[in-house]
């Protein structure tokens, strides 16, 4: 490609990756919630609600953001698998430290719903770049 085809494309990309991360954070954020609100602890909530949300996230992304990618899909499973599990223990790590620093007295969900949302606003920018350039080399 030339360097503007690149730029225009790369620009697609984060747009398209950015439509599906908020889609994907709003079904997060709705099934943490919920099961915050029947009495599951915050990290077990996100663990659930992020593997739930994070291969419905693949797929999508495989999809619309990286559909022209070479990688074919077995090879771009396994790097996900890999990618999940190391934005998973970040995002959780990061979130028990939040809690612990911040919001450790507190049993408001909503307080939780910041922190989450904080700490995976920084694992989005991250996820961007891994799969861009090694899940699905684009």
């Amino acid at each position: 490609m030339l360097p503007r085809q690149n730029k225009k494309n790369a620009a697609r990309q984060l747009s398209s990756f950015t439509g599906v991360g908020l889609v994907q954070y709003v079904l997060d954020a709705a099934l943490v919630y919920a099961l915050l609100f029947v009495g599951i602890e915050l990290i077990v909530a996100s663990l659930l609600s992020r593997t739930v949300v994070g291969f419905a996230g693949f797929y999508a992304n495989r999809s619309i953001t990286f559909r022209d990618t070479d990688v074919d899909f077995f090879t771009s499973f396994l790097r996900f698998l890999f990618a999940w599990v190391a934005t998973t223990i970040l995002s959780t790590l990061g979130i028990m430290l939040a809690i612990s620093f911040f919001v450790a007295s507190s049993s408001d969900p909503l307080l939780g719903m910041l922190v989450k949302l904080v700490v995976e606003a920084i694992v989005f920018v991250v996820a961007f770049f891994i799969q861009k350039f090694w899940i699905f080399k684009t």
